[in-house]
């Protein structure tokens, strides 16, 4: 990617501790640009997705603010320019919502306003989604896990409140995850594992009770997940 504004640069630090200087303007037209490509083009090597999460300088994942600024970009081209696709919608509003999670770093009873009401207007319009999807004669395999990982990240949001409200909508969306990774098969019976967990957890915070300990079984599965993570982050 070549750019020759004159106005300031970012400073892009990659995971390899590279450092690139860019303008977010400039990144974003790229992305914007390749991903167009990349979406009428079945067949390209890189998916949409990839031009929005990538430096093009260093191929190293956006990191902090730059990542934020790239989701929030993606989602805002997504309902610009492909509100019809639903899975490419609903792919993007799931990975918004999973950033400002962790960007509130995941602290208990969040106060924020600004972040309560962003997070809700991102649940109201993936469960919009999921409910269209849902209403297909059959859903791909991709499409199911999608959903999944969807209702799990918006469990995930009304799980950080303390109120009984929240919680219960937590439970509600765990549930319906759990649902969606069975239906998955016996290649998801970590996530199902996983999702039971988090429902026992979410109970006994409504009871005012401790969650009950895992089973051998579910601590196996962890376990399982806890070396997938590793591989994926090359330690």
């Amino acid at each position: 990617m070549r750019c020759e504004k004159s106005q300031s640069q970012m400073t892009l630090e990659s995971r390899s501790a590279e450092t690139v200087h860019a303008h977010l303007s400039c990144i974003v037209k790229y992305a914007e640009s390749k991903g167009k490509e990349a979406y009428a083009n079945d067949d390209s090597d890189l998916s949409f997705e990839h031009f929005f999460v990538t430096c093009p300088n260093c191929n190293q994942d956006y990191q902090g603010d730059v990542k934020g600024d790239m989701m929030t970009t993606r989602l805002e081209f997504v309902e610009r320019e492909y509100k019809h696709d639903l899975v490419l919608y609903l792919d993007a509003l799931t990975e918004k919502l999973s950033h400002l999670i962790d960007k509130n770093h995941n602290s208990l009873d969040p106060k924020d306003e600004h972040y309560i009401q962003e997070g809700e207007d991102i649940c109201s319009k993936a469960l919009s989604i999921i409910e269209q999807m849902k209403k297909r004669s059959s859903l791909k395999r991709d499409e199911t896990h999608l959903i999944a990982a969807a209702n799990f990240v918006v469990g995930e949001f009304f799980g950080k409140f303390s109120s009984n409200e929240y919680l219960e909508k937590a439970k509600i969306h765990y549930e319906r995850a759990k649902g969606d990774y069975e239906e998955l098969g016996e290649g998801s019976k970590m996530e199902v594992t996983i999702m039971e967990s988090l429902i026992r957890e979410v109970v006994a915070k409504l009871s005012g009770t401790e969650a009950e300990l895992d089973t051998a079984e579910d601590l196996v599965h962890w376990r399982e997940r806890y070396n997938v993570d590793i591989e994926l982050v090359g330690e």
